[in-house]
């Protein structure tokens, strides 16, 4: 029994080696995989690749990366692939390149110190970004003190969205009063600017 075991296994590694397709008559040979084919095969069938590969992957750089060395595999070991199972097998290559990715990316995140989430970058800022936020605020409240009283005022409520009807209805000025403080408030504020920044 096992010597009949070892003769079909034999056989079956010689018609592999013959480039005999098993079940297929003995003259039929295996066309091997051209650049050409390779070339085609990522045109036609790329993008849905590329979404097999993300479905297994942990972000898009990594499903192309899985793709990437998909197409690598295939361009080395041409000669061993069909070319009529060529998408099949292209299939089972990215999707296990794109697992044994995710799999070093996850022990690479399990390896790390701390919280993985807590290392991964922030849209809020840092301390650099929140101090010149700070001392931005603190030079222009300290030119807004600078101006006369119903100056700030005006500003304030423009700056709040308010419009010059608005700002009459709330602070009980004339349109002219309203649009005077405005103009005269902003050049003055932009005078204070200037001088406070050639000091």
């Amino acid at each position: 029994m096992r010597m009949a075991a070892a003769l079909h296994g034999a056989c079956r590694g010689a018609i592999r080696a013959a480039g005999v397709v098993p079940g297929v008559e003995a003259t039929t040979l295996i066309e091997p995989v051209t650049g050409a084919d390779a070339s085609a095969l990522a045109a036609r069938h790329g993008m849905a690749l590329l979404r097999l590969a993300r479905r297994y992957s942990l972000c898009a750089d990594d499903a192309e990366d899985a793709l990437g060395s998909a197409l690598e595999i295939l361009l080395t070991r041409s000669a061993d692939v069909d070319r009529t199972r060529l998408l099949p097998w292209m299939r089972t290559v990215v999707a296990r390149e794109a697992m044994a990715l995710r799999k070093l990316r996850l022990r690479a995140l399990s390896d790390a110190p701390g919280d993985p989430v807590a290392q991964a970058p922030s849209e809020a800022p840092g301390p650099f970004e929140r101090l010149a936020h700070h001392e931005r605020v603190e030079r222009a409240a300290r030119l807004l003190r600078r101006l006369k009283p119903q100056e700030r005022r005006a500003l304030a409520l423009q700056a709040q969205g308010y419009s010059y009807a608005e700002i009459q209805e709330i602070t009980g000025w004339t349109y002219t009063k309203v649009n005077r403080l405005l103009s005269e408030g902003r050049s003055r504020l932009r005078e204070l600017c200037g001088k406070s920044l050639t000091v």
